[in-house]
């Protein structure tokens, strides 16, 4: 979206959201609590491996997945 326009963009911040705004458009974002692996163990420093995928279909099965799955975890 940030591509096509050619102004400012306005971002505010809470501690629970983000968000842009820009033209005619809102963009609004709940922030994420938590704490993250450290990716720095998970992914070998010496990994020769290349994963191509089509931008189009990989942001769009992570969209489904992201509409089915929930932040809360059992306990």
């Amino acid at each position: 979206m940030i591509d096509e326009i050619d102004q400012e963009v306005a971002v505010a911040l809470s501690d629970t959201k983000i968000r842009f705004t820009f033209g005619n458009a809102v963009l609004t974002s709940k922030l994420i609590d938590g704490t993250f692996p450290d990716y720095d163990r998970v992914i070998p420093a010496g990994n020769d491996k290349i994963l191509e995928v089509v931008c189009k279909d990989f942001a769009e099965a992570v969209d489904r997945v992201s509409t089915i799955s929930t932040e809360k975890a059992a306990p």
